[in-house]
């Protein structure tokens, strides 16, 4: 099976950003004003919270096990970086697309102002060009690594320092992309592209497990390895961020906090190892069978199913439901939203193996936005 070659339980990890993304953007949607602040939806928008981080960070890790793939086969940095490039730009590209789409859904309805609207494809699709830019950079993996942590470094470390600054001299969308509020701006670059940095630095050591003599092994070290120092990260972290000592005038903790930011990765590098784990737990269960699990199948077509489900959720076609539901018949249709979008993501994997047997290659499945 085509995905046998695949690091599965990153599309794990995915697909379980696609749930909490899914369940967030639905009950904010379809629940009342009156529901919104109550320690359900607390719950709700702290899963949803999950997503967007997940999305990026794994979107660092998998152009950068891309990259070196593509380097270990014979391509020159400059060639595996350009066609990563590329993929970034199309989902650049794509995010563009789907705000004209939204706007004219809405014509009439919505101001211009939407269809430049920085959004999460926005904020991944620069991400992985500027990705690209910093592996192509690297003449060593060692090299490589260094990079990504500088620039991981100077993103979180400067971001309060930009997010203090007076940008109101600069051309509106250029500062909406560096620290721009919603609804103009949902995910500007600082400090959401230090994710993909971060990302980066695990990609660049599960990218080598192919040529490891035992596979296997290499990834269990690797995997246990990256698990077992974040949890030493995050209680270093908590130490130092409890200190009395404050290296910045204006913090906004949630948004532009140093700590903040180390403390959501390793909460990715958890999820990783979480589901690296019932992976392995399962994985004679999985080899025997045909298909491929739900999770998997959202993690894989991860961009199709952000387009569709938007458009469901808070599109023109559903407005009627819009804040009217309650919280049982929003937890349904939450299920019916959920269960069709893995009905299509398994049509666009049949579509994928289809189209590769075509073409007697093995299947590419659409790109993810992470």
């Amino acid at each position: 099976m085509a995905a046998s070659k695949r690091r599965l339980f990153i599309d794990w990890a995915r697909g379980f950003a696609v749930l909490c993304m899914i369940q967030h953007h639905a009950f904010d949607a379809w629940m009342p004003d009156s529901f919104h602040g109550s320690p359900p939806d607390h719950f709700f928008r702290f899963m949803g919270g999950v997503a967007a981080p997940t999305f990026l960070f794994l979107a660092g890790v998998a152009m950068v096990m891309m990259m070196e793939a593509a380097h270990a086969r014979g391509q020159s940095r400059r060639e595996a970086a350009w066609t990563a490039c590329k993929r970034g730009f199309g989902i650049f590209v794509a995010a563009h697309l789907f705000r004209f789409q939204q706007w004219a859904l809405w014509w009439g309805a919505a101001p211009w102002t939407d269809l430049v609207r920085i959004d999460v494809l926005n904020c991944i699709g620069i991400a992985l060009m500027l990705t690209a830019g910093v592996w192509s950079l690297g003449p060593s993996r060692r090299a490589r690594a260094l990079l990504f942590f500088i620039a991981c470094a100077v993103v979180v470390v400067c971001s309060p320092w930009i997010w203090a600054a007076d940008l109101s001299r600069w051309p509106w969308l250029a500062a909406d992309y560096v620290k721009g509020l919603p609804p103009r701006a949902l995910f500007p670059l600082f400090p959401w592209i230090a994710f993909a940095f971060a990302g980066a630095l695990p990609g660049l050591l599960l990218a080598q497990i192919r040529a490891a003599k035992d596979p296997d092994r290499f990834e269990a070290r690797v995997v246990i390895g990256l698990s077992l120092g974040s949890v030493a990260l995050w209680f270093a972290t908590r130490f130092v961020d409890g200190l009395d000592f404050h290296l910045y005038a204006n913090l906004e903790w949630w948004r532009t906090s140093p700590a903040y930011f180390i403390l959501r990765c390793c909460s990715e590098l958890w999820l990783i190892g979480v589901c690296w784990l019932v992976e392995r737990a399962f994985a004679g269960f999985w080899a025997s069978r045909k298909h491929l699990g739900p999770l998997v199948l959202l993690g894989r077509h991860s961009l199709l199913v952000y387009w569709v489900h938007i458009e469901i959720v808070y599109g023109r076609w559903f407005w009627g439901q819009r804040g009217k539901l309650s919280l049982a018949q929003a937890a349904t249709w939450v299920v019916v939203v959920i269960a069709a979008m893995v009905a299509l993501s398994w049509a666009a994997e049949r579509f994928d193996e289809w189209r590769a047997a075509r073409k007697k290659r093995p299947a590419t499945p659409a790109a993810a936005i992470a």
